[in-house]
């Protein structure tokens, strides 16, 4: 049992001990051994010095993605607001167009209706134009 006890400390390098709290004292429970993780396992192939390298790349690398993300957005969204510009003096223009054909169509069902003469359409168009 010692020697199970002692085994199992060498592979916890820490102990962990919790302890409970309650009106008549306290009492420590110990966890027994803590499960692995995947990239604990990773760390002790490589040695700490190589897998601190390591990380440190790949912090880098997640920075430089991260730069170049926020850049792509930049761009992005400047590419919109012009487009977006564009996309307004277009249909600024579509309306003023819409706007002479209203009046225009106006014009000539006056005149149609009335068939009054007064009415000169070639100076309505000379005036919207």
């Amino acid at each position: 049992m010692n020697g199970l006890r002692s085994q199992l400390n060498r592979l916890n390098k820490k102990k962990l001990d919790v302890t409970k709290k309650s009106h008549f004292g306290s009492q420590t429970i110990a966890l027994g051994p803590v499960v692995q993780r995947p990239y604990d396992s990773r760390a002790f192939e490589l040695g700490q010095s190589e897998f601190e390298k390591e990380n440190n790349e790949l912090k880098a690398r997640l920075k430089a993605l991260e730069d170049s993300f926020e850049l792509l957005k930049q761009k992005r969204i400047s590419d919109l607001q012009a487009l977006h510009k564009v996309h307004e003096k277009e249909m600024s223009k579509l309306v003023t167009e819409l706007q002479v054909e209203v009046a225009l169509s106006k014009s000539l069902y006056a005149v149609l209706k009335n068939d009054s003469r007064e009415a000169n359409l070639f100076e309505l168009w000379q005036k919207f134009r």
